[in-house]
């Protein structure tokens, strides 16, 4: 009756991993050939039952040519905007990617079976802790920082920068922590005589932090699952060969701390609501809870309502009666007064301009638009088309739209828009998206 229960479970996980892949696939992988998306979407539902009565050897196969043609599909129609229907020359171009594509993850299934086999029979009884697991990680990360010292800038850390040093008045169009932050660190490698110490030490502070949470992540995951090290150290390999983790790790940017802190409130969220009187009776979990908030809030100017959702989240834990409700509340209290302190106090005390805070909170909605003017034109007016000029540049909206980019778009808004005129772009948002 269990094992019954157990392959029932297997065969509805499966079938919602194929309405989940098939729903991305139509959804995602082009404008066009919809019946085409479909047809191999369909696929997915029989070839998710059939892996499970696959060999391991069988197994890597399936999962390496399905990745292949994915990716290949993807690929086409990011570069060709079709799949079918091609020149012979692209039909070669989409054949060698996707073997290229196969072979590679032929390899590194090989490689990451090959390299559990002998953590098993050499390491059985050693246990990999949190330290033992950071400390691998940042083995693999330590070449990137090597290559890339004293760390990667961005555009925006020169604006920061100029804030900092008194070039520009400050604005809080890039969130004023950030520039706080690297403006600080470069003044001390300023005082010691190198700014690149200042920016390494950054970069290196920077990059411990993501070590830590990513790793406080993985095991939070395989302790609340039940998993085993086999699952860490594959996720730990993963971490450690894909290079856009430690590029982004030793990169003076916004968005890389913005998302560790993320990662760090659903880790805090996701502990509370498994075992609350287990968080809260450590001091130190209570610290890293308002600590997660803080820094989603601040470092990114969007980030407020997303700290605000994991604390109402997190209260959904209070339906338990468990003995740290005051600690709790006491945590969203603090956090709250924070806030309040923050906005109220420090920011016009330091005479910090709101200039640019609404352009950055609209950078989605903006990009949104600007993709369902392109792609369905027929859809909007003439007067659709004042009502975004009047908040947006129309002809950039038209002209420069990129699709992983807002800042062609979002830096034409325009900071003098009258509360009628947001109302009227927030209103046709709406009829289009709700």
């Amino acid at each position: 009756m269990k094992k019954g229960l157990v392959n029932g479970y297997k065969s509805i996980q499966r079938l919602l991993l194929s309405l989940m892949a098939l729903y991305a696939l139509v959804k995602y992988t082009g404008s066009s050939a919809q019946e085409l998306k479909l047809l191999h979407g369909l696929l997915l539902i029989p070839l998710f039952f059939a892996v499970g009565r696959l060999s391991d050897n069988q197994k890597a196969k399936a999962i390496s040519i399905l990745f292949a043609v994915f990716m290949t599909i993807g690929f086409s129609f990011r570069e060709f905007e079709a799949f079918l229907d091609q020149s012979s020359m692209v039909y070669i171009i989409l054949a060698v990617y996707g073997t290229g594509i196969y072979v590679l993850l032929r390899i590194l299934i090989e490689l990451l079976t090959r390299i559990w086999k002998v953590y098993r029979q050499r390491f059985t009884g050693i246990t990999l802790d949190r330290r033992k697991a950071m400390l691998l990680l940042g083995v693999c990360w330590l070449p990137y920082y090597l290559v890339m010292f004293p760390g990667a800038l961005w555009y925006d850390t020169g604006a920061e920068l100029e804030q900092f040093f008194g070039v520009v008045p400050f604005n809080n169009m890039n969130p004023f922590l950030q520039t706080i932050l690297i403006g600080s660190f470069t003044a001390f490698g300023k005082m010691i005589g190198s700014v690149s110490v200042g920016i390494a030490l950054y970069t290196g502070l920077q990059a411990l932090f993501a070590l830590w949470v990513i790793t406080e992540g993985l095991f939070t995951v395989t302790e609340l699952l039940d998993l085993n090290n086999k699952h860490i150290l594959y996720c730990l390999l993963a971490y450690a060969v894909i290079p856009i983790y430690p590029l982004y790790a030793f990169a003076v940017g916004k968005d890389f701390n913005w998302s560790v802190s993320i990662l760090l409130c659903l880790i805090c969220t996701a502990k509370i609501l498994h075992d609350p009187d287990a968080f809260f009776g450590k001091k130190r979990n209570t610290v890293v809870f308002v600590l997660a908030l803080v820094l989603v809030s601040l470092l990114r100017n969007s980030g407020l309502p997303i700290a605000a959702l994991a604390v109402l989240i997190s209260f959904l834990a209070l339906r338990y009666p468990h003995s740290y409700k005051k600690t709790h509340i006491s945590a969203a209290v603090s956090f709250i007064v924070l806030m309040l302190f923050w906005h109220q106090i420090f920011l016009p005390f330091m005479h910090v301009s709101k200039e640019g805070n609404a352009k950055e909170n609209y950078s989605v909605p903006l990009l949104q638009l600007a993709r369902a003017v392109n792609d369905y034109p027929e859809d909007f007016s003439a007067e659709d088309e004042t009502v975004i000029g009047r908040v947006v540049d129309i002809d950039a909206v038209k002209n420069l739209y990129d699709p992983d980019l807002s800042d062609s778009i979002k830096n034409t808004y325009n900071n003098d828009a009258s509360e009628e005129d947001i109302n009227a772009f927030t209103g046709l948002y709406r009829r289009e998206f709700a």
